[in-house]
């Protein structure tokens, strides 16, 4: 169960990057090179990513 909170951010993610992670397209360490993830905690990008682990990349043989 999720609660409010007014502690600061552990890290800083918009929408599309969090998206990108969740489907597998990009790790959180890339997005963090990148600038798009602001870590504000020491490891938290870290534990981040291994909430998030995938095996493959995503992959759609067809075309749209």
């Amino acid at each position: 169960q999720a609660t409010p909170s007014n502690d600061e951010p552990d890290l800083v993610i918009s929408a599309a990057a969090l998206a990108s992670i969740y489907i597998g397209a990009v790790s959180v360490a890339t997005l963090v090179e990148a600038g798009r993830i602001a870590e504000r905690t020491p490891g938290s990008a870290k534990r981040a990513a291994a909430m998030f682990p995938t095996r493959l990349a995503p992959w759609c043989p067809y075309y749209y």
